[in-house]
């Protein structure tokens, strides 16, 4: 069964990926969430059996498939999608820590600070004129925060299939901030949901590697 909706929302999700590269606006709104949903139903059969990181990434997944949903509207729930996210990454930092078998690597850290601040300050100036809200600024300040602890959190678990999965994130991620507020580009959405969808299964399938 594992495998099964594992390969069922991998092909859900490159159906989707098809119907947002033909701007088939009815087919995005019903599809978006189902890939995460079916990945979610692997996990949470492994779960009598799997480690206990398998109910963090449960957690995580739902809480991915809700923000999918909330940003079916960018404009509307841009912040509780930012939110539903944020937990997601929040719930997938203590699971990774749960697993960790890493020494701390302040190199890695200091690294991905450094990305983060740099970006976060890159934004200031553009959310500021175009927003006018500190508030605004400051939760998109707290989620790259997070999802920076996320990634490195993954690579303390020294798992490549976790540290590509939240590396792809990180990257989905980093794609949607630049097109929604810096400057949109073609097909921006398409590289946001390969790289979502990729990172989403690659975290999936190290937990059953695990």
């Amino acid at each position: 069964m594992t495998q099964f909706f594992l390969g069922l929302g991998s092909f859900i999700a490159v159906i989707y990926l098809i119907a947002i590269w033909f701007q088939h606006q009815k087919i995005h709104h019903i599809l978006k969430a189902l890939p995460i949903l079916c990945w979610s139903l692997v996990v949470g059969i492994t779960l009598p059996d799997g480690e206990p990181l398998g109910y963090y990434l449960l957690a995580g997944l739902l809480f991915s498939a809700l923000g999918d949903l909330f940003l079916l509207n960018h404009d509307k729930h841009f912040l509780k999608g930012l939110v539903s996210f944020f937990i997601a990454h929040v719930v997938y930092v203590v699971g990774f820590t749960s697993i960790s078998t890493s020494e701390t690597s302040f190199l890695c850290l200091g690294i991905l600070l450094l990305i983060a601040l740099l970006y976060m300050g890159f934004l200031r100036r553009i959310i500021m004129e175009e927003y006018s809200s500190v508030s605004f600024f400051l939760s998109v300040c707290a989620y790259i925060l997070m999802i920076t602890a996320m990634v490195y959190t993954a690579w303390l678990t020294s798992q490549y299939w976790l540290i590509v999965g939240s590396l792809l994130f990180y990257i989905s991620d980093f794609t949607l901030s630049w097109n929604k507020f810096v400057r949109p580009f073609k097909k921006a959405d398409v590289v946001i949901m390969v790289t979502y969808y990729g990172a989403q299964v690659s975290l999936v399938v190290g937990y059953l590697c695990f």
